[in-house]
């Protein structure tokens, strides 16, 4: 307890990819102000809201933490991290979409619609895609997030929804800025701009 308010650490921050407290707005500390070691995920020893190193009280800070506003991709992973937490029971009972054919179907949907593209955008490496179309590999869970975000679409409905009962949705127009910023293919310009006509911006 503290200031009679009971402590606790939400289960969504022992995900790598959360990095800020959904309630105040401020980042995460990753490591003890006292010990200067990382505290890693839940142990049997773990003591919630003391330094696992130190056992020092982790909310003692040398300074206040500044909030700040959440950019939609932070909002993107709390909002499908959470839902999917949220669903855990109903996902154990759920048969995920099969992984090759669902990679098929986004590279199909993509503006450029080829492996090469689709792998170069999410800066992968042209035969991972390869290998998650043969069955394979499959990706890891933060590049599904990503491209989730890209053609937004929840995780879960990407993962658990019939593909043919999936919503067909604008790219996230973001995304697409930041495939510009960091694209110097003609294609990729080709594939954003064709984007940006349907969506009457452009």
């Amino acid at each position: 307890m503290r200031f009679g308010r009971e402590l606790y650490e939400p289960l969504i921050w022992q995900f790598k990819m959360i990095n800020k407290c959904q309630k105040h707005n401020v980042n995460l500390l990753m490591t003890c102000s006292f010990c200067k070691q990382r505290n890693g995920v839940l142990t049997q020893i773990h003591r919630v809201g003391y330094c696992q190193k130190c056992n020092n009280p982790l909310w003692l800070m040398p300074e206040e933490l500044i909030e700040q506003p959440s950019s939609s991709w932070e909002e993107w992973v709390t909002n499908n991290i959470s839902f999917l937490l949220k669903k855990h029971m109903e996902i154990a009972s759920r048969e995920r979409n099969k992984m090759p054919e669902l990679i098929k179907w986004l590279i199909n949907k993509s503006p450029v619609s080829t492996a090469y593209y689709f792998a170069k955008y999410f800066r992968l490496r042209e035969g991972a895609v390869f290998k998650w179309l043969a069955g394979e590999t499959t990706p890891r869970f933060e590049t599904l997030l990503k491209i989730s975000y890209f053609y937004n679409i929840p995780l879960f409905d990407l993962l658990y929804k019939q593909l043919d009962r999936i919503d067909d949705r604008e790219f996230n127009l973001e995304a697409i800025v930041q495939w510009i910023v960091n694209s110097k293919s003609n294609n990729f310009f080709k594939g954003c701009k064709a984007i940006l006509n349907r969506r009457h911006i452009a």
